[in-house]
């Protein structure tokens, strides 16, 4: 076939040669980006009960940490088989108004949980610069799966800005962590201003 031949018979190619550029860079782009689901934080500050993580716009402390058979509340009280862990937190906010929606429980096998929706009361609330929340989360968790676990405090729960720092406590736990009996339904969160 002579070389006009091959020109003509593959002439239809001509118009959709940018397009099938475009297609073969957006599969590369596709290949090469991150994954989604991976975690791409610059830094987490690792720290104890009673010790005190940093995080941009806020403080926060892990003051105490108990595992429960039962949480009481009005009405009936929350009694589970597996453990129920309940953390208290303290935090001071500095800097920009704060949401506290990003908190869950990490196992050491990378198994997280979030906090019971039924004490949503005693979960710290948003607060303003210059003050201190105190609050209460409940998370419902196998007892062999409490070794290592950590509580992770993450500004905005990742959502927004995926390069930022966070905080993770070591709780402590295990599965002879002893279970104390709770006295009562679990005060709501308070506010103060910071000292």
């Amino acid at each position: 076939m002579s070389p006009v031949g091959r020109r003509h018979r593959f002439g239809w190619f001509r118009p959709l040669a940018p397009l099938a550029v475009c297609l073969v860079v957006v599969a590369l782009l596709v290949a090469i980006r991150p994954d989604p689901a991976a975690d791409f934080r610059r830094s987490f500050s690792d720290v104890g009960i009673d010790q005190t993580g940093s995080l941009r716009a806020f403080d926060v402390t892990v003051i105490e940490v108990a595992r429960a058979a039962e949480v009481p509340r009005s009405g009936e009280p929350f009694v589970s088989e597996q453990a129920l862990v309940i953390v208290t937190v303290e935090a001071a906010v500095r800097t920009s108004r704060t949401f506290f929606g990003g908190v869950a429980l990490i196992t050491a096998d990378d198994h997280e949980y979030e906090p019971r929706p039924e004490f949503s009361q005693a979960e710290p609330k948003s607060t303003e610069p210059g003050f201190s929340v105190l609050g209460r989360y409940v998370f419902e968790v196998p007892p062999d799966r409490l070794d290592g676990a950590r509580l992770l405090v993450d500004p905005d729960g990742a959502e927004f800005d995926v390069y930022d720092a966070a905080v993770r406590v070591d709780l402590g736990l295990d599965a002879a962590t002893p279970v104390t009996p709770q006295s009562g339904p679990l005060p709501d969160s308070r506010q103060w201003v910071t000292s």
